[in-house]
């Protein structure tokens, strides 16, 4: 049986009590995407969560920036994924005004 830090674990009162907030994971996370590398296309998106959050020239620049320049099979893999570059949320409207 696989033992868990008692701060990782997921049944702390912690973890149980925080909920997650959308907001702050929009702050790194852009989107989620499958790419896959097909010998006579290169690199392919095959699927991307949520669908609409990247334009496609990005698309087209995660792909390409997720595979690594070297095809050494003795050193270890790039331990941080690629950056795009900024995408913010559009800006929410202001709340009415309370009389």
């Amino acid at each position: 049986m696989m033992s868990h830090a008692p701060s990782l674990s997921a049944s702390s009162a912690a973890a149980a009590a925080a909920a997650p907030d959308p907001a702050a994971l929009r702050r790194w996370v852009a989107a989620f995407c499958i790419i896959r590398f097909d010998l006579e296309q290169g690199q392919v998106v095959e699927e991307c969560y949520p669908p609409s959050a990247l334009p496609p020239d990005l698309l087209l620049l995660a792909a390409f920036s997720s595979f690594p320049d070297s095809t050494s099979t003795t050193s270890p893999p790039p331990l941080l994924p690629p950056r795009l570059p900024l995408l913010l949320p559009p800006p929410l409207p202001p709340p009415p005004h309370q009389q």
